[in-house]
């Protein structure tokens, strides 16, 4: 599969934004979210997929992610790995949900795109989803030792 983001400009102009997404046909629905909208440089990244068939969790699939920066089209897009094995990031191994951690991300609009496969006892199915992010410059660090100078005298 390709990506081919598309994103139809807003009244404002803004590009549009989200954290979640929801593909549901038949009984299947995949979840994608990032653990939050915005991150600051150095921050590490948590993505989270589940795919469900009525209200229950299906462990038995293949996640195919990528993400892209959506800021720099020049930037090569690359392979995320999710895992469902109890190491981090993810907490418990078996339990569905499918956890992701992107470090080291240099500032900019991301997106993630997951292609969802599996089967149930009515067939295959395949699921899409896309979680956009950003992820803010630093803008101050402050390092070395501080020492507090109190005021003497009085204030003018």
């Amino acid at each position: 599969w390709e990506l081919h983001p598309i994103y139809p400009a807003s009244n404002d102009g803004a590009t549009p934004s989200g954290t979640l997404q929801v593909i549901s046909s038949s009984s299947v629905a995949s979840f994608l979210a990032a653990g939050k909208r915005t991150y600051t440089q150095g921050e590490s990244v948590i993505l989270t997929m589940l795919t469900t068939r009525s209200g229950q969790a299906l462990g038995q699939i293949t996640v195919d992610a990528k993400l892209a920066l959506l800021s720099d089209p020049n930037a090569a897009v690359q392979t995320v790995s999710f895992r469902d094995d109890g190491q981090a990031p993810d907490f418990t191994s078996g339990d569905a949900l499918f956890t992701a951690a992107l470090n080291g991300l240099p500032p900019g609009d991301y997106a993630v795109w997951t292609k969802i496969q599996g089967s149930t006892q009515d067939g295959p199915f395949e699921r899409t989803c896309v979680a956009n992010f950003t992820v803010k410059r630093v803008r101050v660090v402050l390092t070395g030792a501080f020492t507090e100078h109190p005021v003497v005298g009085r204030p003018r």
